[in-house]
C-alpha cells in the first residue's frame, strides 16, 4: 500500500482547537513499539518497523519511502506493508517479515 500524509506538530492549544471541532463517538487506545538496528541504518534511511497494538490484535507494520520526502510541506509518500502476528516480539529479523 502508498501512504501519503502530511505531518505537522500541533501545540496543545491548536490540538485543542481541532480536536472540538468532531464529534467523536468513542476512544480506541492504541501502543506503538518501534523497533532499531545496532548500525542505525534503518533511521538513517527512513525506514521505520513498529508493532502496533490494538485491543489485543498486534501489526507488524514496516515503512520505507517510495520517493524523496520534502520535509518543508510535511508531505510523506511511503510504502507500507503490515502483517498481523500473535505476539509482541522481543526482536524482529528477517524470517518475520
Amino acid at each position: 500500500m502508498i501512504e501519503k500524509e502530511y505531518k505537522e506538530i500541533l501545540d496543545i492549544n491548536l490540538y485543542k482547537k481541532v480536536e472540538k471541532l468532531f464529534a467523536w463517538n468513542s476512544e480506541v487506545k492504541q501502543i506503538n513499539y518501534y523497533y532499531m538496528d545496532v548500525d542505525n541504518k534503518l533511521f538513517s534511511n527512513r525506514i521505520h518497523i513498529r508493532v502496533r497494538k490494538k485491543k489485543d490484535e498486534y501489526r507488524l507494520q514496516i515503512k520505507f519511502p517510495c520517493m524523496e520526502e520534502d520535509d518543508e510541506s510535511g508531505l510523506h509518500i511511503r510504502n507500507e506493508k503490515e502483517k498481523k502476528i500473535d505476539y509482541l516480539p522481543e526482536i524482529i529479523c528477517s524470517g518475520i517479515i
